[in-house]
This record gives C-alpha cells, sequence and structure tokens, in this order.
C-alpha cells in the first residue's frame, strides 16, 4: 500500500478572539516572513492588554 502525502502548505494566524489575522503561503519564504511579523505584532498586542 502507498502512503498519501499531505503537505500542509497554508498557515493561518488565528488571535485569541478566534479572529483570523492572516492566510500565508507556507512554500513562499516572502509570506513566511510576513507571518513571523504579524506573529510578533500579535503578541505585542497581546502584552499590551495584559499589562493594561
Amino acid at each position: 500500500m502507498i502512503e498519501k502525502l499531505f503537505i500542509h502548505w497554508l498557515k493561518v494566524l488565528i488571535d485569541q478572539n478566534r479572529h483570523i489575522r492572516g492566510i500565508y503561503n507556507g512554500l513562499n519564504s516572502a509570506s513566511i516572513t510576513y507571518l513571523i511579523s504579524d506573529v510578533e505584532t500579535l503578541k505585542a498586542e497581546m502584552q499590551t492588554m495584559v499589562n493594561e
């Protein structure tokens, strides 16, 4: 039996309120760069909410 490969190339960033913050192509390095930047932005927003 040959197993089928399933590649998860689509990445979705969801915030603590279950809002989609971005959709990214995991096979594209520029898209991953945007994902990393958006994660840092989301982390900063969450930290601001904790400190208020």
